[in-house]
């Protein structure tokens, strides 16, 4: 059996015997990680009232920088707080085909062990 490290966001079923998907690398569990914090409203987890951020607030804001530098804040200030061994490089939006819906794409930067990687993240909301 593979080593795994956590539990795989968004919840699908395990192919073995485990009730839900794992991740087994790093890169995977951060990602992993990074998405629940992002998609967690604030005051949605239990014993951590604090947890998460408040992304779809702004699905009925207009796409303006005022919008897009409150989005950027919130994943930033969430991201140092809950998961600090990441770090959110650049954050871009590009056009969404629905309307109320907001696409970003995030350079996420995060060490492993003596090694420092990369990885983009597409997020929709």
């Amino acid at each position: 059996m593979s080593q795994t490290i956590n539990i795989a966001f968004p919840l699908t079923d395990s192919n073995i015997n485990q009730l839900f998907a794992m991740t087994s690398t790093t890169k995977a569990a951060y990602l992993s990680d990074l998405l629940l914090l992002l998609y967690t409203n604030v005051g949605e987890r239990y014993l951590d009232p604090s947890y998460g951020t408040q992304l779809l607030q702004y699905i009925f804001d207009p796409d303006d920088n005022l919008t897009q530098n409150n989005v950027i804040k919130g994943i930033k200030s969430a991201v140092k707080a809950y998961i600090p061994d990441l770090t959110i490089a650049d954050v871009t939006f590009s056009e969404s085909e629905q309307e109320n819906q907001i696409n970003c794409k995030l350079l996420i930067n995060y060490n492993e062990e003596a090694f420092t990687d990369s990885t983009i993240l597409n997020l929709t909301f």
